[in-house]
């Protein structure tokens, strides 16, 4: 850290020593956890689960992982808001928009 001088890093999305050091504690993590493919594992089961429900209100269902997503149909006459507490009732979480 001595060798950065007043200026060197002015930078928002450049990289440093601190940030190196993290990313690569994080992405050993990764790999020893398995987590990729644990993601892939869950978010598959998710996606067979969102493809099982029986609703008039979903237009779709996709994803990747835990990245999913369903399509509301414009008639649907919900709120996304009103959806997403629900969801999380049951244990998702959803960004309402």
């Amino acid at each position: 850290m001595n060798t950065l001088k007043l200026g060197d890093h002015g930078s928002t999305f450049g990289g440093n020593p601190l940030c190196t050091a993290i990313a690569k504690t994080a992405l050993a993590i990764i790999v020893e956890e398995g987590l990729a493919a644990r993601a892939n594992e869950t978010g598959t089961y998710m996606l067979e689960k969102l493809e099982g429900l029986d609703s008039s209100m979903v237009s779709a269902v996709r994803g990747r992982g835990l990245l999913s997503s369903l399509d509301v149909k414009r008639d649907a006459n919900v709120n996304s808001h009103d959806l997403s507490e629900i969801m999380r009732d049951y244990g998702v979480l959803a960004e309402p928009t």
